[in-house]
Formats: C-alpha cells, sequence, structure tokens
C-alpha cells in the first residue's frame, strides 16, 4: 500500500481491525497517516498489531516516536 496518496489514518485503522491475520504491511510514505492509525489499538486483541511481523512506516513523518515504540514490530 506503499506511496498511496489516497490511505490516511481511517484507512489504515480499518486495515488493521479487519485483517487480523496480516503478516506484513508496508506503508512507506503515507503522508497523511499519524497516531490516530493505531491509537486503542496496541495491545488490543481485536488487531492485527498483534500477527503482524513486519510493518514498514519508512517516511510517515506524522507517526510519532512515543507511538513507535509501543508497537516494536
Amino acid at each position: 500500500i506503499s506511496w498511496c496518496p489516497n490511505l490516511a489514518s481511517a484507512g489504515t485503522r480499518a486495515i488493521l481491525i479487519s485483517c487480523l491475520k496480516l503478516k506484513r504491511l508496508d506503508l512507506v510514505g503515507i503522508k497523511n497517516l499519524n497516531d490516530a492509525a493505531f491509537n486503542d489499538l496496541l495491545g488490543g486483541a481485536n488487531s492485527a498489531l498483534n500477527s503482524l511481523e513486519r510493518l514498514n512506516l519508512e517516511m510517515c513523518d506524522h507517526v510519532s516516536d512515543k507511538t513507535l515504540k509501543v508497537i516494536k514490530l
């Protein structure tokens, strides 16, 4: 999904909620992505964040270091 100009936090959040067995997600260069995509999903059972083995957030400048530390994949 990298470099998709129409994807934002709400769409990313929908992916994380809907695709519970997702193993890899590349979101490189998603300029509209921010912490809201991950809020309340961290540590929850109903999120792909539990199954992800790789999450690439390169050049996602609006995802904070704090969120990255909590995700720590």
